[in-house]
């Protein structure tokens, strides 16, 4: 068993005292502290340094130290905070939810506060040294173990994974129904009378891009509808733009394809399949339709608009703030809570009836 040292014991017995006073009250200085407790200067050093990370104590020069408004978060009958942890990656689609986030403390009753992380890392490796109530975890790419989830467990609060069903492990996730989402635009491009279709699988995979393109090909299946399955082999960390773009050329390279339309496992990529098209002269969607799954702001400016599946991004979001808020409040607040979310499929003007068929 680890042992406790004394300046963690004095770390704690501070911080008791101090989230008993107000902001802007005076805290005891170092040469008090070392009187009171029979400690050293470096003991109290040593305790003192994790609350002025934390944010609660402020020192100033020549005045001494303060306590700060962040002792709020510790008053009884405190809305809690609940951290959002985002990896370091550009995407329309993580800024949205950013923004809905932390708009969203406008209406509930909690304190948000975005937590970023290296993408490489899959999941969060560690909190923020301030007061965090409860978490929503939205992973990079990668397939997530039970080595990532036992990093979140450690932290010792409520927490959910966002964009993901976590089927084969259970914690609480909230998430798309993403093979339903796959078989909607399955669906939607056989109405339209397509008969050989190609699914381009442009990002790293995770266990939501898996469902979408499952999805798609057992809906096809059913529907004794021909599919090419163009994996553009994305990696972490690589432009599924680009892979998307250059899978494509590859393909169009041999002549025009047997396949009419196009399913893009996400939004983005979408933008390097349209290039890729425009430059072997084909027309969307004329010749081949293209529709993908996710509606950030950028979809409706595609050119021709993008047929996507919407993103829910705003009833994802909310419900994970649900969840954790219920998950915080429980007795139990290692319960598991799995929230699907269905998608609708909003259509424009890069899908059409086949011409060939019509």
């Amino acid at each position: 068993m680890q042992r406790t040292m004394r300046y963690d014991e004095l770390h704690e017995e501070l911080k008791d005292e101090l989230i008993q006073l107000e902001p802007g009250n005076p805290f005891r200085s170092v040469r008090d502290i070392m009187r009171d407790h029979r400690v050293s200067q470096a003991t109290v050093t040593r305790a003192i340094n994790p609350l002025l990370e934390e944010g609660l104590l402020k020192k100033q020069v020549g005045r001494g130290m303060f306590v700060t408004k962040q002792v709020l978060r510790y008053k009884k009958d405190t809305p809690p905070t609940i951290a959002f942890a985002v990896p370091r990656w550009t995407s329309h689609s993580f800024f949205i939810m950013e923004e809905i986030f932390i708009k969203a403390q406008d209406t509930r009753k909690f304190h948000g506060e975005i937590v970023p992380f290296e993408w490489q890392d899959v999941l969060l490796k560690k909190l923020p040294p301030n007061k965090i109530d409860g978490l929503i975890v939205l992973p990079a790419g990668g397939v997530i173990t039970p080595k990532h989830i036992q990093r979140l467990e450690n932290f010792n609060i409520p927490y959910l994974i966002l964009e993901q069903g976590m089927k084969d492990i259970q914690v609480s996730s909230v998430f798309c129904d993403d093979e339903f989402g796959g078989a909607i635009i399955a669906d939607h491009l056989i109405k339209l009378k397509h008969k050989s279709l190609a699914v381009v699988i442009s990002e790293p995979p995770t266990e939501g891009i898996s469902d979408r393109v499952r999805g798609f090909l057992h809906y096809c299946e059913l529907q004794q509808v021909h599919v090419q399955v163009l994996n553009c082999q994305t990696q972490p960390g690589q432009n599924s733009v680009k892979n998307a773009y250059r899978k494509i050329g590859e393909v169009l390279r041999n002549g025009k394809p047997e396949f009419t339309g196009i399913f893009v496992d996400s939004e983005q990529p979408a933008l390097g399949v349209f290039k890729a098209l425009h430059e072997a002269g084909l027309k969307i969607p004329d010749d081949i339709s293209v529709a993908s799954l996710g509606n950030s702001f950028t979809s409706e400016f595609f050119y021709p608009g993008l047929t996507t599946l919407s993103s829910e991004f705003d009833l994802k979001i909310n419900t994970a703030i649900d969840v954790i808020v219920d998950k915080i409040n429980s007795a139990d607040k290692n319960k598991v809570i799995k929230k699907s979310i269905r998608a609708h499929i909003i259509e424009r003007e890069s899908t059409g009836i086949c011409k060939t068929t019509k």
